[in-house]
């Protein structure tokens, strides 16, 4: 009998370790993020802070000529004014129809072969680059154009794990990984349509 408790007691033991690992593990999971390479256009996602800033990073460090930025009607003039006193407006392409990441792709894609690009950089937060990276190499697959993801990074004053909004963002991006995955994006955006 001892030897049973011991055991599960053990069991249990290493089950919480297991599960306390994979909790903190699981913000670097969602962050596939890449290197940068040089590109034909930097696409920001609006949304988080940071996102801007790190694509202005990239274009001032020469990584593209040219940075497109996807943000729903209504956000993009603050952010518009914002990219404008950084790049040229030749050099800058707006988008601002899309309201999820799936019509970030798909618009985005649009204005990329209207322009020929070859290659792209897209930037997003570190816990929105592997739902970013999956939607993007869907929508972009029949366009030969190269994409390369870079996580903009943000200045936390505690762990992630720490601060109940950055838990409820991380676990959120969970579930709509798995929404994504099973491509659930397609009936959403549709039903939006159509209201």
């Amino acid at each position: 009998m001892v030897r049973k408790l011991k055991r599960t007691f053990l069991l249990i033991f290493f089950a919480a370790l297991v599960l306390a690992a994979a909790f903190l593990l699981s913000r670097s999971v969602l962050d596939s993020g890449q290197h940068p390479k040089k590109s034909d256009v930097i696409i920001v996602l609006s949304g988080d802070r940071g996102r801007l800033e790190k694509a202005i990073s990239l274009y001032e460090k020469g990584y593209a000529k040219s940075i497109m930025l996807s943000t729903p009607v209504g956000f993009e003039s603050k952010l518009k004014d914002h990219l404008r006193k950084e790049v040229p407006k030749d050099n800058f392409i707006m988008e601002n129809h899309a309201s999820t990441t799936y019509t970030n792709a798909t618009y985005t894609k649009q204005l990329a072969m209207k322009h020929h690009f070859k290659s792209a950089i897209v930037v997003s937060s570190d816990y929105h680059i592997r739902r970013t990276k999956l939607v993007f190499d869907r929508v972009y697959k029949d366009t030969g154009m190269n994409l390369t993801y870079v996580s903009s990074t943000k200045d936390h004053k505690q762990p992630w794990f720490m601060d109940g909004l950055e838990v409820k963002v991380t676990l959120s991006e969970y579930v709509k990984l798995v929404g994504y995955y099973f491509e659930l994006y397609k009936s959403v955006d549709n039903q939006a349509k159509a209201d």
